[in-house]
């Protein structure tokens, strides 16, 4: 590309530009879809393990989400993201269909949608009655699994119950993969709206890759011999879990501190809750350790005012989150059922 030219007429000036623009809020409906087999035990089918994968990806590319170099409109299939995951609960179903008999609590095979646009399937449903009429002990994800490479899983949401570990380790005696787990209960995925309702989760995914988001993540990609292999180690987790005598306890996980701040260089620890309607940030989790637990958020409230800047929205607070760095000290305006509270912040450095 040839160098600007700039004729010596013109001149660049420091002076500052305020710009003002728009926010069309488009409404669209979808569904998420559920299967339920229910258990046989007279006591324990009144228990549910849900084992769910969103169902949506990105459509034509143009409305989030894409990373496709060319920016113009391609279909993106998801192959890995998430048409393997979605495959995974259908063969699943399937297969705990065939010994429905043997079952002792009921399982729940659900497919999410709106995930890629944050989670606002799963969080739907935890925030439904349906969520409290199954009494869910325990949720599976299972999101891009069917690129596995070297061997290498990872497991996510293990510092969620303390049965997990002790399951795994046993189970991948025989699967044998080069297994790496995380602790955390919170992640990119639909695990987290489950997990902050108190649920213990796990999280199978095979690792991002470079197709992640593109028009190119199709279905000649996936590792199909070795999805195979996680699913038989799904069933045996979910056999586990069919068995024992009591529901799996729920850990509040210590998060890493290796989080990233999404970009910005303050955070509050938060996870929102994009599905909400409410005037104001609807909070659908606080991690452990965070600021935000800190100052004594909690999941369900709603953050009016953060300083000077009122917050109506999501990027409300993204714009004034943007504002402050480590080390300031403000105040928050949140909404907590009827009350109205106010909290001191400090980011810590």
């Amino acid at each position: 590309m040839d160098s600007l030219k700039v004729p010596n007429s013109f001149a660049f000036s420091n002076t500052k530009v305020k710009l003002n623009t728009d926010l069309k809020f488009i409404t669209s409906y979808t569904n998420n879809i559920i299967g339920i087999i229910e258990g046989n035990d007279p006591v324990l089918k009144n228990e549910t393990i849900v084992v769910g994968a969103h169902f949506d990806h990105l459509g034509d590319g143009m409305k989030y989400g894409s990373l496709n170099d060319s920016h113009e409109p391609a279909i993106h299939n998801g192959a890995d993201d998430n048409a393997s995951g979605t495959s995974g609960i259908i063969e699943l179903a399937q297969y705990f269909s065939s010994m429905k008999k043997d079952l002792k609590r009921s399982i729940i095979f659900m497919a999410f949608s709106a995930e890629e646009a944050g989670l606002i399937g799963s969080a739907y449903f935890t925030k439904s009655e349906l969520f409290k009429k199954y009494n869910v002990v325990s949720m599976l994800n299972l999101d891009m699994i069917g690129r596995m490479a070297d061997n290498k899983i990872t497991i996510g949401g293990t510092g969620t119950s303390s049965v997990w570990d002790k399951m795994l380790d046993s189970l991948n005696g025989i699967a044998n993969f080069n297994m790496t787990k995380s602790t955390e209960g919170f992640g990119p995925s639909d695990h987290s709206s489950f997990y902050a309702k108190e649920v213990p989760v796990l999280f199978f995914f095979t690792s991002l890759h470079s197709d992640y988001h593109k028009p190119s993540d199709d279905w000649d990609k996936i590792n199909v011999d070795d999805e195979v292999k996680i699913l038989d180690m799904v069933s045996d987790v979910i056999s586990c879990l069919n068995n024992l005598p009591v529901k799996p306890d729920y850990i509040k996980s210590k998060e890493s501190s290796e989080n990233k701040n999404m970009g910005f260089r303050v955070t509050l620890g938060i996870i929102p809750d994009y599905s909400s309607s409410s005037d104001g940030l609807s909070i659908t989790g606080v991690k452990s350790g965070s600021v935000g637990e800190k100052a004594g958020l909690q999941a369900g409230d709603v953050i009016t005012k953060m300083g000077d800047f009122e917050i109506k929205n999501i990027y409300d607070y993204t714009d004034a989150l943007s504002r402050f760095k480590q080390g300031d000290e403000t105040i928050l305006k949140v909404k907590r059922g009827t009350e109205e509270l106010t909290m001191t912040v400090t980011f810590k450095k």
